[in-house]
């Protein structure tokens, strides 16, 4: 099974991936709510799949590290992505579509804006791990 890190500042967010891609087979999973925590359950972990946030607001009300988080997910992208050629990314946003291009630019495999987080993550998982779906 692949291993999936979730690196987003907000609880809900974490649920709410977390509980999509249960549906669709995954099942083991890393938390990161910083930047630097995704960075280090990375290097610590090697996940297959990376489902960050683009926008790490640490003023967010609902973000549990409150004044600890850093404002820039694509950065994170970038990271990563120089580290490890194979590895999945999909970078989500409740920011508009034109954020689409400057993730993707970055590194990401796929773009996701929240609001549209459900019926996005089927299509990506449909790409790519078609055969991981049994519903």
């Amino acid at each position: 099974m692949i291993k999936t890190l979730i690196s987003e500042d907000m609880d809900y967010w974490h649920d709410i991936v977390e509980r999509n891609l249960r549906f669709f087979g995954f099942n083991e999973f890393l938390h990161a709510y910083t930047i630097e925590e995704c960075l280090e359950r990375y290097k610590n972990n090697k996940p297959g799949l990376i489902i960050t946030d683009i926008n790490y607001d640490p003023l967010m009300p609902g973000n549990i590290h409150n004044g600890k988080g850093n404002l820039d997910g694509l950065r994170l992208c970038e990271q990563i992505r120089e580290q490890d050629r194979d590895i999945k990314i999909v970078v989500m946003s409740s920011i508009e579509e034109c954020a689409k291009e400057t993730s993707i630019k970055n590194g990401a495999d796929y773009f996701i804006q929240k609001k549209r987080f459900k019926e996005e993550i089927e299509n990506f998982i449909k790409m790519h791990y078609g055969w991981l779906i049994e519903k």
